[in-house]
């Protein structure tokens, strides 16, 4: 049988993944993504350079979900890292 060598999760997996990393019970989270941008002159040859962007991913973000957040990315804590309770 052939090694996985590749996993890939949907943004909301990786939120789901994020919550129950942190703990988190309550609230409506969704991943954010903030980029660094920069300007080069770059091409495939040196005779061939033109301006071009650069865009870096710097982190992943958890962030509280706004009220008009896309449905689809936002995350229900309550529902994805529920602690099982004990009587007392």
């Amino acid at each position: 049988m052939a090694e996985t060598t590749q996993y890939t999760f949907s943004l909301k997996e990786v939120t789901e993944a994020l919550i129950k990393q942190q703990g988190l019970e309550s609230g409506e989270w969704m991943l954010a993504v903030e980029f660094n941008f920069s300007a080069t002159m770059a091409g495939p040859n040196a005779t061939e350079v033109k301006p071009s962007a650069l865009i870096q991913i710097a982190t992943l973000q958890l962030t509280r979900a706004v009220p008009n957040s896309p449905a689809g990315l936002v995350v229900d804590a309550s529902k994805v890292n529920t602690k099982k309770r004990t009587k007392a």
